[in-house]
């Protein structure tokens, strides 16, 4: 697993043998959380037609309609991969809270 792009205090976007993933953080009201998705077979013909532009615009979506989503959240499947992957890149980076 290894991010490939990201949006600061947003997203990012991950790759590995299986296909690729969205991690975006998202806030209703009080409460903040973050939703994992795979990118299906369309989101990865826009991603690949788009690129960073497109996975900021699914980013926005998720966050926005993030009950649409939830049904296919895999943070509790991959979300401990997720999160060491995110935090290995942030320290080879030199990136601090991003």
């Amino acid at each position: 697993m290894k991010v490939i792009d990201y949006g600061p205090q947003a997203w990012f976007f991950l790759k590995d043998e299986n296909g690729y993933y969205l991690s975006v953080r998202c806030q209703q009201s009080f409460a903040e959380y973050e939703l994992l998705i795979q990118l299906d077979s369309n989101e990865y013909r826009e991603y690949h037609a788009l690129g960073h532009v497109y996975i900021d615009y699914l980013a926005a979506r998720i966050s926005y309609w993030a009950s649409e989503y939830k049904p296919r959240d895999l943070s509790k499947q991959l979300g401990q991969t997720i999160h060491e992957t995110i935090m290995t890149w942030k320290a080879a980076e030199g990136k601090d809270a991003v």
